[in-house]
């Protein structure tokens, strides 16, 4: 299946490993993988929980920020989201 650009990383909470993820297309839900492409970053991580405005979601919609775990470190926010 290709991957489609689904949004980017508009913050990264580094002593919590959370990246506050911008949705600008598609949709996004627990369970799904999810791949972080950037200048200097590339990794593939499965999203195992999802909040927004602090309270868990299970899948989420379009123009929604929500914060999701990663295992990586993201050193910019250049960085899009494709599923």
């Amino acid at each position: 299946m290709k991957e489609e650009k689904i949004g980017f990383v508009s913050n990264y909470f580094s002593k919590i490993s959370v990246a506050a993820i911008e949705i600008t297309d598609g949709t996004l839900s627990v369970g799904d993988t999810i791949h972080f492409l950037g200048h200097t970053t590339e990794f593939e991580s499965t999203v195992h929980s999802m909040q927004i405005e602090h309270y868990p979601h299970n899948c989420t919609w379009l123009f929604t920020v929500l914060l999701v775990g990663v295992e990586e470190l993201i050193i910019h926010m250049f960085i899009y989201i494709y599923a």
